[in-house]
């Protein structure tokens, strides 16, 4: 049993994998519709020339989802990996120097993904139905326990010890997904922050609480208990940054007062000299 943690949703697939194609006319190599229009998203293969459109996309997602035994989401033209494909485009875009990405490593950026699928996930266990459709074949609880002995979570012991690994997997088994979302953010703010260099997770933190609220406001409850994790998350930001915006805050007016200071004595020199 899989809980399909390497195939993205079509929702990773539009916001991560294959991108937006410049608005032209268009047709879909599955139905072969046309679109010409700015109202539909399009995904096309990084290594041949094809293009699907967004309804075709979720047909291919679904198919692969249900028979991953002997399916795999590749390229309707080329059959070339979209998991390979979106893995690719989205160590790019965090190794791509700033405003574009984040100008870290390939090894950060590979850090960064590996939490970055854990998050994605315990969100999934929290938005999907009794069934666990649409993101997996078997209710939540049961995917949660496979979860907690799948790859997607040995970042944790990677990154933060074996500790926290263990802690991680009870967590999954319990289905305490709003602690899971506390470990899992822990970890990511801190490659963040060290590894990336990023100047403030705040920031990052409160773009993920926004895309939250908006899905708990379209009915799912259970988001609600991960915007409390990423809440307490941003606090512990706060708390970690405060020091270092008031050094630097503090150094700056004491490098103000140095010149000043060193200003009033010249004017002080120079009156001496005069009076001489």
């Amino acid at each position: 049993m899989q809980t399909n943690s390497s195939q993205p949703s079509v929702s990773q697939s539009k916001r991560l994998g294959l991108g937006r194609h410049a608005r032209q006319e268009l047709m879909c190599i599955v139905c072969y519709d046309t679109e010409t229009t700015a109202t539909a998203d399009w995904h096309h293969c990084y290594t041949c020339t094809a293009m699907w459109c967004d309804a075709c996309m979720a047909a291919m997602y679904e198919t692969a989802r249900d028979h991953f035994d002997d399916v795999e989401l590749s390229c309707p033209q080329c059959r070339g990996s979209i998991p390979e494909m979106q893995l690719t485009t989205r160590t790019r875009r965090l190794t791509d120097a700033a405003p574009a990405g984040l100008g870290c490593s390939d090894a950060v950026a590979r850090e960064l993904i590996a939490y970055e699928n854990l998050l994605v996930e315990t969100v999934h266990l929290c938005q999907c139905e009794v069934d666990g459709r649409p993101h997996f074949l078997l209710p939540p609880a049961c995917v949660a326990r496979v979860m907690s002995r799948d790859a997607v979570c040995d970042i944790v012991g990677e990154k933060q010890g074996a500790v926290s690994a263990a802690k991680l997997r009870r967590m999954l088994r319990f289905e305490d997904y709003s602690g899971v979302m506390d470990v899992a953010l822990d970890g990511y703010t801190s490659v963040l922050r060290d590894g990336a260099k990023v100047p403030s997770v705040v920031r990052f933190l409160e773009w993920m609480k926004k895309d939250l609220l908006e899905m708990a406001g379209q009915g799912c409850v259970r988001i609600t208990g991960l915007c409390h994790s990423v809440d307490h998350a941003i606090e512990k930001a706060r708390l970690l940054e405060a020091p270092l915006l008031a050094s630097g805050f503090v150094g700056s007016r004491t490098r103000s007062k140095r010149r000043l200071g060193g200003a009033e004595e010249s004017a002080k020199k120079t009156k001496k000299t005069r009076r001489r």
